[in-house]
């Protein structure tokens, strides 16, 4: 029986011999092995874009206001919907600031006899950050849509007159209000991209359509691209 139980060990630690010799040479193998296509840089390019605006603020009783965007972009090569490549793109985006004057005059306000005249100058400023995609058909010509996360800032000073029926007539003063307001907006756009030197230096021409607030903004943009 002795014999046979250290036979029955001696094997057993042979095994274990084995198994960690086995060991010993498969694993630094994987350890060290590698695919090198998981090392290998994605099939893309970062572009950096410089737009000055035009903006149709008609609908804040404006008229077109000067604005300005940098965007910053990844064209993904591999990402393609039939001929047409995807690109996600953000940007830091002026649309304007608009500003208009209304007059409101009252007869016999705040007494009888007395005339109040209300000139009233309002201010309004949308910016914010744009986050979409956009499909570029390897060419000229491109389309855009996604979120902006816009800030929309109102502000208005009221100059008060009043022309008293009995002299002397009180004097002006002035009334302040303002109002600030955030959310989400849809835009959409589209584009061309005109090669000045070679592809890493292009011209751009767009137009966007942002619907902010119940209000809707057409903009212009015109710029340049610069391929990294």
């Amino acid at each position: 029986m002795g014999d046979y139980s250290g036979d029955r060990h001696d094997k057993y630690n042979m095994k274990i011999i084995r198994l960690a010799a086995i060991a010993a040479l498969l694993l630094p193998g994987s350890a060290f092995s590698f695919d090198s296509t998981e090392l290998e840089a994605p099939n893309a390019d970062v572009y950096l874009e410089l737009q000055g605006l035009s903006s149709d603020f008609g609908d804040y009783g404006g008229e077109r206001e000067p604005g300005f965007r940098a965007r910053l972009g990844l064209d993904m090569h591999d990402a393609r919907l039939g001929n047409w490549n995807w690109r996600f793109e953000g940007a830091l985006t002026q649309l304007g600031k608009s500003s208009f004057d209304t007059q409101l005059t009252r007869i016999n306000f705040p007494s009888p006899g007395d005339t109040q005249t209300e000139t009233t100058s309002t201010t309004t400023r949308v910016h914010g950050f744009e986050v979409g995609m956009r499909l570029y058909d390897n060419e000229l010509f491109y389309v855009r849509a996604g979120g902006f996360l816009y800030s929309q800032k109102t502000s208005s000073e009221t100059l008060i007159t009043i022309v008293s029926a009995t002299p002397p007539s009180p004097a002006p003063f002035t009334r302040s209000t303002s109002d600030s307001e955030t959310g989400i907006a849809p835009y959409a756009g589209a584009g061309i991209e005109y090669p000045i030197f070679d592809s890493s230096t292009k011209l751009l021409l767009e137009y966007d359509f942002f619907s902010v607030d119940d209000a809707d903004i057409p903009s212009l943009a015109a710029g340049v691209q610069f391929t990294f």
